[in-house]
C-alpha cells in the first residue's frame, strides 16, 4: 500500500526510493510516486527483494502490465 494512510498498515517504499529492497539482477525497478515500475530492461532472471524478513502479514496491491509483460509475487522463496 503507498501511502500508508490506512491504519495498521505500512507502505513497502516509505522513502519513495527502493531503501530497504535488494535488487538481484540488472534490472529497472524504481520507485516513483509511491508506485513500484519497471522498465523491463535488464538480463533474465531479475527480481526485487527486501531485506526485511516479513510475518503474520496481509499484502495488498495493485498490478498492470504492458504489452507483453510478465510478473509474479513470491511469498517466500529461497535466494
Amino acid at each position: 500500500y503507498a501511502s500508508g494512510d490506512e491504519v495498521g498498515f505500512e507502505p513497502l517504499f516509505p522513502s519513495g526510493d527502493l531503501t530497504g529492497w535488494v535488487k538481484e539482477g540488472d534490472c529497472g525497478f524504481s520507485v516513483r510516486s509511491g508506485q513500484l515500475q519497471c522498465s523491463g530492461k535488464g538480463n533474465y532472471p531479475t527480481w526485487l527483494r527486501s531485506e526485511e524478513t516479513f510475518e503474520n502479514f496481509i499484502l495488498r496491491f495493485e498490478f498492470k502490465l504492458g504489452l507483453y509483460g510478465e510478473g509474479g509475487v513470491f511469498l517466500h522463496a529461497p535466494s
